[in-house]
């Protein structure tokens, strides 16, 4: 759900951002996907 909601605001930000500001997007949208898997790592260490 997190990664479909993610990827519907990748969508729409690369149709309304100019080319600076989608590539300020890009790198946020690398921190979030990382984010997301360390989290993912942890809960797996936690089970």
């Amino acid at each position: 759900m997190i990664e479909k909601r993610l990827d519907d605001l990748h969508t729409y930000l690369e149709n309304t951002f100019t080319y600076e500001e989608r590539k300020v997007w890009n790198r946020a949208d690398k921190d979030l996907i990382f984010a997301l898997m360390k989290i993912e790592e942890i809960k797996n260490d936690i089970r």
